[in-house]
């Protein structure tokens, strides 16, 4: 701990609520979820980011979004700290998820097939619920972390807890989030 009661943490600054990463960052032994200590592994995660207006691309057409999406998105690895509790949640709603969309896909198949005609509407609606919760609790629950901005040397997420951030010092004027046309820009 340094003098002024905040963690040493290379690399990883708290600011405007967000926490800012270098790219080769160290983030303290505290659950990024609730700020309690963890001897717990270092969960590795990718991230990606690209501006959130692409998505009107969409309305173009699927293929131009997912094209510009991949060429133009900033990618950060971080090495997330998670308590046991945490943890264990993040593991069970990921498997929840990924069960629930695998599972969907054959049950509105089977539904379709093998129910009698009065019940397949409502067994490929159900199939269609058990996909969309799978997409809910994927798109919820799966991130541990939200990038809000990622470029060539930082990056800026939001989903951590208050007492987590509060451990690491205040961002660096130089690389202090701002806003500036809807995304963060770096101070220069």
């Amino acid at each position: 701990m340094s003098i002024t009661g905040l963690i040493d943490s290379p690399g990883a600054w708290s600011g405007r609520g967000l926490l800012v990463v270098s790219h080769d960052a160290l983030l303290p032994q505290n659950c990024v979820k609730c700020g309690r200590p963890t001897n717990e592994p270092l969960l590795r995660r990718k991230f990606s980011w690209h501006p959130e207006w692409y998505v009107v691309l969409i309305f173009v057409g699927l293929l131009p979004y997912i094209i510009m999406a991949m060429v133009a998105s900033k990618r950060m690895v971080v090495h997330v700290p998670l308590c046991s509790r945490h943890l264990e949640r993040y593991k069970a709603l990921r498997l929840a998820a990924i069960f629930l969309l695998l599972g969907s896909i054959p049950e509105m198949i089977a539904a379709g097939k093998w129910l009698p005609e009065d019940f397949q509407g409502v067994g490929i609606f159900a199939g269609f619920l058990a996909l969309l919760a799978g997409l809910v609790c994927l798109s919820i629950y799966g991130a541990v972390l939200r990038p809000k901005y990622i470029d060539d040397n930082f990056g800026f997420f939001r989903n951590v807890n208050r007492d987590f951030l509060s451990l690491l010092p205040p961002c660096p004027p130089n690389i202090r989030p701002r806003y500036g046309a809807g995304i963060f820009q770096r101070a220069d």
